[in-house]
């Protein structure tokens, strides 16, 4: 069987997995009209995907292993993408820098502090359809989605119905879906500068990451293939 490593090294890749984000670069990560989505938009998206119980099946994307990456490994439970947001399982970076869980689980920040330490997220994982609610410390590395407002006419599509591209800081192109009464964007973000164009700093060192009180990216494993 070939190694991961040998599969990626023979395909050119993009926006994979995207980016792991710590929560002090999220104030200043989306591009005008776009902001990271609040505690209360990803309940209400759950909300309208059922609940919960089953909406992580209708938002994960159908890859899967053997499939090589990006995808999730098997069983991926419920597995069914109704709605194009094509959840994937980015994997995150912990307190003390080590990452973990690429492939098995996905993990998305909000926009919404729990106390001056935490934040809320959602959490996705390889053998449930379950979504899942909790917080954690706002330094550890997570994915980012963005969403915005409907425009005039947005409001008739079929939820799931691509829309124009995100357009990020630093011009990379995202898919864009409208679900509900938001447009959300349908790949993880893997944004490399600030809406101010001032660049976001790619911390590759275990100890420089678990200390800071600024934004962040990393890549998982540090390994540019898996954005």
């Amino acid at each position: 069987m070939k190694s991961v490593q040998m599969i990626m090294m023979n395909k050119p890749l993009t926006k994979v997995y995207g980016y792991l984000y710590n929560w002090f670069a999220l104030a200043n990560i989306a591009a005008t009209g776009w902001h990271v989505p609040t505690d209360a938009e990803f309940t209400n998206l759950t909300n309208l995907l059922g609940g919960e119980s089953g909406a992580g099946g209708k938002l994960k994307s159908t890859r899967t292993s053997p499939l090589e990456h990006p995808r999730w490994n098997t069983p991926n439970t419920g597995a069914t993408d109704e709605v194009n947001f094509s959840a994937l399982s980015g994997g995150y970076r912990v307190l003390d820098g080590r990452f973990s869980s690429i492939g098995s689980n996905g993990v998305w920040w909000s926009a919404t502090e729990f106390n001056a330490t935490y934040l809320w997220y959602r959490f996705i994982s390889y053998n449930t359809s379950n979504v899942s609610r909790y917080y954690n410390n706002k330094k550890l590395g997570y994915s980012v989605r963005l969403c915005r407002e409907l425009i005039s006419g947005e409001e008739l599509l079929t939820d799931g119905t691509y829309v124009a591209d995100y357009v990020g800081n630093d011009l990379k192109t995202y898919k864009a879906v409208k679900i509900g009464s938001l447009v959300w964007t349908a790949e993880n973000l893997a944004e490399t500068l600030y809406n101010d164009l001032s660049p976001i700093p790619n911390v590759t060192d275990n100890t420089e990451w678990s200390v800071l009180t600024t934004g962040a990216r990393c890549a998982y494993d540090n390994n540019e293939d898996y954005v």
